[in-house]
């Protein structure tokens, strides 16, 4: 009798760790596709109420050629290509205070500003952050086209937004407002390997002069009419040339960096240098021609997608069910429920 409740003990904490474990990865899981703020609430079972936030910066990028590169290649070979791309991105990104908002075939969209209110380091965040990923996509090979190499096109723009959750289901947290659509004209309106800036954004790079940006001129954009706009050329410690990121900031200095999210992604070839401060671009006077800024008013829902996720979870509204009511990371021992979770787990 003595040795049976033994066995059945040993089982039980088996079950517990597995069970554990299983939380663990549906929470991981659950905060890649949503904010972590975000996520907290909804296991919670409160309402999410949508949040207006004074100023953002939102990044969006495509790949130039996409259609032509994807008439050329198989389906698997699109997915491969871009799953390389995306790796190569989401790594990059992680060293910035930046929340990836989605991805949609070859678009991908990045927020600074939110969920996390950070100040005035959003348009400086996303800029670094836009140099490194236009240098970085020239890196990322093709694996069916060797002798071709990616490249990016970038629209950047700064403004207010409002961001909430959309759909009970498959919850999806969504950006409302026009400076996610001047954002996303920014983007249709540049060139190959060209960060293409608002007036706004101009203005907020240019309060500490660290920024290098050329003045575009004056261009028709699409719902929006003539805008004054501006290339991102690079930084006094950070610039783009020969397809990489050059650094010429100290080391040393304190700089925060995310905790990686754990993944079996490699990254490619990508390189970083470091030499003196490139003089071959000229900083523009922030008077030069600034163009009024219009109000702003919501005109545009943007939604996120759930992408690439391993297991079988199945929607992302059973998973948020799921881990409703469980106590995060509680020592105590649970009560044993096989269907707590969606998936199965394992049992020795």
């Amino acid at each position: 009798m003595t040795e049976w409740i033994q066995d059945y003990a040993q089982s039980l904490r088996r079950r517990t760790e597995d069970l554990k474990r299983e939380r663990r990865l549906a929470e991981d899981l659950l905060h890649q596709m949503l904010p972590k703020s975000v996520a907290k609430q909804l296991r919670q079972r409160k309402h999410v109420e949508a949040e207006s936030y004074d100023m953002v910066t939102i990044f969006f990028s495509d790949i130039v050629g996409f259609t032509a590169i994807s008439a050329s290649c198989t389906p698997l070979q699109v997915v491969e290509m871009l799953n390389n791309l995306y790796m190569c991105f989401d790594t990059r990104i992680d060293s910035y205070d930046v929340y990836k908002v989605e991805t949609i075939g070859d678009a991908y969209m990045v927020v600074s500003g939110l969920p996390e209110r950070n100040g005035d380091k959003h348009a400086d965040e996303i800029a670094k952050m836009s140099l490194d990923l236009v240098a970085a996509v020239r890196q990322v090979p093709i694996p069916h086209m060797p002798n071709k190499r990616l490249q990016l096109r970038a629209g950047i723009h700064t403004g207010p937004c409002v961001a909430g959750i959309v759909g009970y289901k498959m919850p999806r947290y969504c950006l409302f407002g026009d400076t996610v659509n001047t954002a996303s004209r920014m983007e249709s309106t540049s060139l190959p390997q060209k960060i293409h800036a608002s007036s706004a954004t101009y203005l907020a790079l240019m309060k500490d002069n660290a920024y290098e940006l050329q003045l575009r001129g004056e261009i028709e954009v699409k719902g929006k009419g003539k805008m004054y706009t501006y290339w991102l050329i690079g930084h006094k410690n950070y610039s783009v040339q020969n397809d990489s990121l050059v650094c010429h900031w100290n080391p040393n200095a304190p700089r925060k960096k995310k905790a990686p999210v754990e993944s079996s992604a490699s990254m490619g070839n990508s390189s970083i240098t470091v030499q003196s401060v490139s003089e071959s671009a000229t900083p523009v006077s922030p008077t030069d021609g600034l163009h009024k800024l219009e109000g702003s008013e919501v005109t545009l829902c943007v939604s996120a997608q759930v992408e690439n996720c391993m297991g079988s979870f199945g929607t992302l509204g059973s998973m948020i069910g799921a881990l409703q009511g469980c106590q995060e990371e509680d020592s105590s021992v649970p009560h044993w429920d096989g269907n707590l979770l969606p998936g199965s787990v394992n049992q020795e």
